[in-house]
């Protein structure tokens, strides 16, 4: 579906919900035959107030996302009126479709205003390691909004990637409130390891062993990252310790 614009309801898409209950008393078919009738005229009602109300797509096609359950009456006349129509259970989701997509959550079934549509550049089915995925495109300026699909063999697999780019993205994001950034890779570390044993080099009393006690705490993370890499420990923990008496050099895991 090409440049729709889509109606979302944070409210179940049924006519008959309402707020009290009630209860109907029919004595004959024909009261039966026009109660349904009467449902059915109100759901057909409501539901071409919706196709009516400009969400009107290419190909003569709308879109609505129900964030509820969807009554068959209502589907079947979405069905005549040409509606696409999702269902979306996570009020989360629906929360972050409707920033995406710039439309308001409505929570009363019926037709839209102009401010409460949303706009997609795209949305179409596709499958996904073997399960289907409704994707909703928008790839305008000023869409604030991005979707990443991780994939991996194992759960234990999913949340080390996930966390991975979680932990980039928040990086990222402190990046662009507060540009000042400590050296990472062991260098900090390394460092203040450095910093202490020169100032415990300084003092005369029983000070100087604690201080040299806590130097040797801080290179125990770069003495870590060493052996987590697979490389000779007593061999590079000298040259990283030397390299940061010059400037700030962190310990690359990859080429050691």
């Amino acid at each position: 579906m090409v440049k729709p614009r889509v109606a979302i309801y944070a409210c179940p898409l049924d006519t008959q919900q309402s707020d009290t209950k009630g209860t109907v008393l029919l004595k004959s078919a024909k009261e039966l035959m026009n109660y349904t009738k009467s449902e059915e005229e109100h759901a057909e009602k409501v539901i071409r107030s919706i196709a009516d109300a400009g969400v009107k797509l290419f190909f003569n096609f709308s879109m609505v996302v129900v964030g509820g359950s969807i009554s068959d009456i209502c589907m079947h006349y979405a069905e005549k009126f040409k509606l696409m129509v999702v269902k979306v259970q996570s009020k989360f989701e629906l929360k972050r479709l409707c920033k995406c997509l710039k439309a308001v959550a409505l929570a009363r079934l019926g037709a839209p205003s102009e401010d409460e549509i949303g706009t997609a550049d795209e949305v179409y089915v596709t499958e996904i390691g073997s399960q289907k995925v409704t994707i909703f495109k928008r790839d305008s300026e000023d869409c604030r909004l991005a979707t990443l699909i991780l994939r991996g063999s194992t759960n234990n697999l999913l949340d080390d990637i996930e966390r991975a780019v979680d932990d980039a993205v928040h990086t990222f994001k402190c990046l662009l409130k507060d540009q000042r950034f400590l050296p990472g890779a062991g260098a900090i570390e390394s460092i203040l390891g450095i910093k202490l044993e020169q100032e415990a080099a300084l003092l005369t009393g029983l000070d100087q062993y604690s201080y040299n006690k806590y130097a040797q705490s801080f290179e125990q993370f770069v003495r870590i990252l060493i052996e987590n890499s697979g490389f000779n420990v007593n061999e590079l923990m000298s040259k990283v310790k030397s390299a940061n008496t010059k400037k700030a050099s962190g310990f690359n895991i990859i080429t050691g």
